[in-house]
This record gives structure tokens, C-alpha cells and sequence, in this order.
């Protein structure tokens, strides 16, 4: 099975263990010691310095909320968005399409655009294979089909290939919290992790600033701005109009002067 690269700067591990240390280091309010997080945070008696060492590092390394001190303690990362134009950043531009299944929703569908400048400057895009039979009703178009879903890599391979696409871009996405939630769904389930990309959610900036549009609609943003989309419900064309729409917002959000990456964070949804 295809693995997560743990070392990029862009994750978070979704795991309790994980969430205590930062806890610890939240409270402490001071850099500690493996051997500080390792007691209060494995409690297992006697734990020899060298594997306490070596099995805090696994679980800190590579978990964008925490960085090494020069000395080999721990300290949380103060996470800082860089003082770039808006238009200068790298966005990712991303949609996903899954199974109905309240329960247990699986991704079936992953499409993104990379802008750097304003342009397109790559795309991405596959079907998904959820592991289990899906029923028709619960596809979101007739193209969707079981046939293409069958054939489609699992989410364990797509996921380390959207991930090297999204590097250390913000991700946007239309209602972003639905979409984060899934990838992190599938995150969690190839490998306990979670995503550390400021997530930039266009539904939060139209509500904003157009306020006769019914901004929850990502066809009636298009068609506000003269944006066509094919076929809604369909990760490739919903993700392909809204890259088409995030320059116009990002001309919206200067000209209420929003100017720089830092500004962003009214319209972030995890940073």
C-alpha cells in the first residue's frame, strides 16, 4: 500500500497521544524534554531514555505543531501564514465528490487546480475506489459510475499524489469544511494524520461581499460571474469553476483591503 510521506511540515497526527503532548506543551508554556513528554504522556514505568527518546520522536516528528529546540527539546511551532500578496501565493483549488453514506462517506471523486499568479498552473483529477460496493443512489451523478469506481485507484494511492500536488499551498475549496472533513477522513484511515494547510473557504468570502447571490450555491457564484459550469456535482467541473471564480474574490478582497496572506484569516477555517 502507497504511504503518506510523514515528514512534510503539512501535517497533523490524528491521534490522542499526539493531542496530549500538544496539551502538555500548551500548559507548560515552556519548552520539554522526550523524557517529560514521554512520562506524561505514555506512562509506562522505567521507559529507558533511548527508546523514550526515539518513540517521542516518532510520534512528534513530521506534526506541524511541533519543532525541535536547538538543545533536543520540544516546543510548539508558532504557525505564521508569510506576509505575501494575495496574488503572489500558491493556491490549490480542490473539490471531492463522495458515497452518501452518512455513516461511513468514503471520497469517490478528487479534483484540483493549482494557481500560482492568478493562472492555472496544473490540475489533478481521478475517481476514487471506496473499497465496497456503492449503490447508484448514492452517486452523486450518472457519470459517477460503479463500473469507473471499480476500476479507480483506492484512496490509500490517490492520497500521496494529491498531497505532493497540494505541498504547502492553501487549499480552497466552496463550503470547505465539508471538504476538509473528508480528506481528513480518508487521511485518518490511511495513516492517522490530518491536514495543516490553511484551508481558505470562498463560501465564508461570498457571504460577505455579495450579498445578493445565494452564496451557498457554488452554480449561482458562477453564474454571478459569468463562470460556466458543466455538470455540478462532478468534482473536475465544480473544482474547475470555482478556480475560475477565486480571482474575482481575490480582486474582491483587495479592493476591501485584504492584501496579504496574514489578512486571510477571517475566511480560514483551521488556522
Amino acid at each position: 500500500m502507497a504511504k503518506v510521506n510523514r515528514s512534510t511540515p503539512e501535517f497533523i497526527r490524528d491521534t490522542h497521544l499526539a493531542d496530549a503532548a500538544f496539551e502538555l506543551l500548551r500548559r507548560a508554556n515552556r519548552p520539554l524534554s522526550s523524557r517529560e513528554i514521554g512520562d506524561a504522556v505514555f506512562k509506562i514505568d522505567n521507559l529507558p531514555d533511548k527508546l523514550c527518546e526515539r518513540m517521542v520522536g516518532l510520534l512528534l516528528e513530521g506534526d506541524a505543531r511541533f519543532s525541535r529546540t536547538p538543545g533536543g527539546s520540544w516546543s510548539l511551532r508558532t504557525r505564521e501564514l508569510p506576509a505575501l500578496p494575495l496574488k503572489e501565493a500558491e493556491y490549490v483549488v480542490a473539490d471531492v465528490e463522495i458515497t452518501g453514506h452518512a455513516r461511513a462517506p468514503h471520497i469517490i471523486e478528487l479534483a484540483a487546480y493549482r494557481l500560482a499568479g492568478g493562472k492555472v498552473k496544473s490540475e489533478f483529477q481521478t475517481f476514487v475506489n471506496p473499497g465496497r460496493p456503492v449503490h447508484p443512489k448514492y452517486l452523486p451523478t450518472q457519470i459517477v459510475d460503479t463500473a469507473r469506481l471499480e476500476k479507480a485507484p483506492p484512496a490509500s494511492e490517490v492520497l500521496p499524489r494529491f498531497l505532493e500536488f497540494l505541498g504547502g499551498a492553501v487549499l480552497v475549496a466552496h463550503n470547505a469544511h465539508f471538504d476538509l472533513r473528508m480528506i481528513n477522513l480518508e487521511l485518518r484511515r490511511v495513516g492517522n494524520l490530518r491536514l495543516a494547510n490553511p484551508v481558505l473557504d470562498t463560501l465564508k468570502i461570498s457571504r460577505r461581499f455579495l450579498k445578493g447571490v445565494d452564496a451557498q450555491q457554488l452554480p449561482a457564484l458562477a453564474h454571478y460571474f459569468n463562470i460556466p459550469l458543466e455538470t455540478h456535482h462532478r468534482a473536475t467541473d465544480d473544482a474547475r469553476a470555482l478556480a475560475k471564480i477565486l480571482p474575482f474574490l481575490l480582486d474582491l478582497l483587495e479592493e476591501h483591503g485584504f492584501a496579504t496572506l496574514p489578512d486571510l484569516h477571517p475566511f480560514l477555517i483551521n488556522f
